[in-house]
């Protein structure tokens, strides 16, 4: 599915949204970047063009493909709903991009307490996520498979609210989030973005 996805949305050029500047100095501190969920390779770009070095991680082979082909040789296939190959405290800084709302509950705490292992003391991740105003791309439509997550637009997506953001990510600290937007698929997306520390 995602193969067909990227293949479809690939146009030849590899853009970024200026979603990470204001976390510019995170990224410059940090030696161990971790893009998860990295698609085509929007935040591997940025983060390349501050001169550091990142691990792109997607399941999608099409994707890898390009990132690797345009941007980045380091690069994992990887299904982050499994164990990471990484020891524990052993990554300076996790971005997850529009990766971590695909998932039933269960599966998102287990992503999200994985993600918290690998992720060194006092240290980032930084991510965006769906909200229930996404209403151009599926909120609040299709087959209801429980609280705020749905199968609609043809696959199964989370569409987080308040109580969401603080049930899920309360097993980090310093929970930051705020409502953005971004227009990289055609029509407005709403989205939380932020970040927490371990």
């Amino acid at each position: 599915m995602w193969n067909k996805i990227h293949e479809k949305n690939f146009n030849g050029e590899i853009i970024y949204d200026d979603w990470l500047d204001e976390y510019k100095d995170i990224i410059n501190s940090s030696d161990i970047i971790l893009d998860i969920g990295c698609g085509l390779g929007n935040n591997t770009k940025y983060i390349k063009e501050l001169n550091k070095d990142v691990i792109s991680i997607d399941y999608s082979t099409y994707a890898l493909d390009i990132v690797k082909k345009y941007l980045n040789e380091n690069v994992l296939l990887h299904d982050i709903t499994k164990k990471f190959p990484y020891d524990d405290n052993s990554i300076d800084l996790i971005i997850a991009d529009l990766s971590l709302h695909y998932f039933d509950c269960d599966t998102t705490k287990k992503v999200l307490n994985e993600l918290k292992r690998i992720l060194k003391s006092n240290h980032n991740m930084l991510f965006r996520v769906n909200t229930i105003y996404d209403t151009n791309y599926g909120a609040n439509e299709g087959i209801l498979i429980e609280h705020n997550y749905y199968n609609t637009c043809g696959y199964n997506k989370r569409f987080f609210d308040d109580s969401d953001m603080h049930y899920f990510f309360s097993i980090f600290t310093n929970l930051e989030y705020k409502l953005d937007y971004m227009d990289r698929y055609g029509n407005k997306k709403v989205l939380y973005k932020g970040k927490v520390i371990k």
